[in-house]
């Protein structure tokens, strides 16, 4: 019985179904590289899954429709910041070490191939950054924009026989995708592979270079890809920003208000608050140089990463897993429970519990039950925490690399996961205090002075700092609502986070609708299966804290 063919709802219904080959909705044909002649490339890892680049009319060599090309002229190109200068630099001198931000949608069923292009056309449309490519020859190095086929930048992904993944292999067909290699010069940084799975769903994994920009810009690309489904925007759980221009817009309501020396009162009541946060950013950069300087001195100190690899470097082979669909209404009861815990339900008794505390740190006891297993015990490990210092929700459409990466040390001193979350709350209090004054001093630095030093030290100095972590972990909040991708529901949203090294972790989180996932991806040249070790114990220690707290169904398919 052969499969629906491509946009259809039906699953097979028996094995062989998955064995025929995948069909075209439009003309009923199948989805070979019929456009430019190719045949299907293996993948290059030999994972057994085949790569049809075509299928879009691609093909890597500027095939598709020139008529339906994208280009965004931008004169003269431009200028790297010193982000973008530092992730092409890595890019180029450790490729090994792909720095991707990707969401993949596991939808309904699959999506036409004319959504596909429309939803493909749009992101383009919407986000300019994508049509860029680098060019190197140019001192300093700058983006120009090129004409952008976006069938050079979708791919059908299926077995080595043509027949749709298997649902089970889907972690490891994300793995071998994000496995494949990319150019910067060549092509824009960024690529979709489409995945049909065996029950009928179809998976969409997208993915974005870290030197276009970073993880929230990134994050709030792909999501402009979505839709409610209504039609209308995706509404985020994250908060407004505020509008500088609405909070400094006040009228003078002190003492002389209303008389002839109140422009007087408010001009000099400005002055003295503009003088004060100057006074106040100078000592808060003096101390950020201090405590910066004195966790130089500790990551000088770390031991290489706890999840140390069986070589030294990272192999062209990535490894991916996500856990469960955790119900965020869960998350939220139990933040609720440990605020009322804690500090009594009272703002005065020093703070709350936040959903950030929750998931980290469950993930922090999951790290150390990890550690305790493999017999690695460590009190802390180090790693980075991405903060964008340009304030955006997830849904903005503007892409930039406006985020520095903290220094973080992740308590993993109990496998208890209560105390490993209140010992997680601590040590985010005391980051976020210490990034008043880091975050500005780093982001200065990272995009002014950085593009100014020549790569033999910036490469170096990076590949250093990143055998250093053990981790990256970054938490997003997403739509509120279901949403749909080429018109179809999707109904779940599994981030990644780059993985720092061949024994990093790079941890995600993510929130979507009432449901909220952990996605881990790391390197495939480990001692032990880390990162998919880590997802399930993540998922005990979940179970575990929603039964101490009585919060039930902790999972949404619970």
């Amino acid at each position: 019985m052969p499969i629906p063919e491509l946009g259809g709802v039906a699953a097979p219904s028996s094995p062989t179904a998955a064995e025929a080959p995948l069909k075209s909705e439009r003309v009923g044909r199948p989805l070979k590289s019929e456009h430019v002649g190719r045949p299907r490339r293996l993948s290059s890892t030999g994972a057994g899954f085949a790569y049809d680049e075509s299928f879009l009319g691609g093909g890597g060599g500027g095939g598709g429709d020139p008529a339906r090309r994208v280009r965004h002229d931008v004169s003269a190109g431009m200028p790297f910041s010193g982000v973008d200068a530092l992730f092409a630099l890595v890019h180029h001198a450790m490729p090994a070490d792909p720095m991707f931000i990707t969401a993949l949608f596991v939808c309904e069923t699959t999506p036409s191939r004319e959504a596909l292009e429309r939803g493909l056309e749009e992101l383009l449309v919407k986000n300019p950054r994508l049509t860029f490519v680098a060019n190197s020859d140019a001192s300093p190095s700058r983006w120009v924009s090129k004409a952008v086929s976006v069938g050079d930048h979708c791919t059908l992904v299926s077995l080595a026989d043509g027949g749709r993944v298997p649902d089970d292999t889907l972690q490891e067909v994300a793995g071998d995708c994000m496995s494949q290699p990319m150019s910067l010069t060549e092509k824009p940084g960024w690529h979709q592979y489409v995945i049909p799975l065996a029950s009928g769903k179809c998976a969409i994994l997208t993915y974005i270079h870290h030197a276009i920009s970073d993880g929230q810009g990134g994050v709030g690309a792909l999501l402009s890809l979505v839709k409610s489904r209504d039609g209308s925007e995706p509404e985020s759980w994250a908060p407004p920003a505020k509008s500088i221009s609405k909070v400094h817009a006040k009228p003078w309501t002190g003492a002389g208000a209303g008389s002839a020396a109140a422009p007087l009162l408010a001009w000099a009541s400005g002055l003295g608050m503009l003088l004060a946060r100057l006074v106040y950013l100078v000592l808060a950069v003096f101390v950020a140089c201090s405590t910066l300087s004195v966790k130089g001195l500790r990551i000088l100190a770390t031991r290489k990463h706890a999840f140390k690899g069986n070589a030294p470097e990272s192999s062209a082979a990535k490894s991916t897993s996500f856990t469960r669909s955790l119900r965020l209404g869960a998350v939220r009861e139990m933040k609720n429970a440990l605020t009322m815990r804690w500090y009594k339900g009272s703002p005065a008794g020093g703070g709350h519990v936040t959903i950030n505390d929750v998931m980290l740190g469950v993930l922090s006891a999951a790290l150390a039950e990890h550690m305790k297993r493999i017999g690695k015990r460590e009190q802390s490990l180090y790693g980075g925490v991405p903060l964008s210092f340009g304030r955006r929700g997830p849904t903005d459409r503007r892409l930039a690399n406006l985020a520095v990466i903290l220094p973080f040390w992740c308590p993993t001193r109990s496998t208890n996961v209560v105390d490993a979350v209140e010992q997680l709350h601590n040590s985010c209090k005391s980051m976020k205090h210490d990034a008043v004054g880091e975050a500005p001093l780093l982001w200065f630095s990272t995009q002014y002075l950085l593009a100014l030093v020549p790569g033999f030290i910036t490469v170096p100095l990076s590949h250093f700092l990143m055998q250093k972590m053990s981790f990256i972990m970054t938490n997003v909040p997403g739509p509120r609502e279901t949403c749909e991708f080429a018109g179809v529901k999707i109904e779940s949203f599994i981030p990644y986070a780059p993985s720092p090294s061949v024994g990093g972790l790079g941890c995600a989180m993510l929130s979507y609708s009432d449901k909220y996932t952990v996605g881990i991806y790391t390197d495939k040249n480990q001692d032990t299966e880390a990162g998919r070790e880590v997802t399930r114990i993540f998922e005990e220690k979940f179970a575990e804290l929603a039964a101490h707290l009585d919060v039930p169904k902790p999972f949404f398919d619970a």
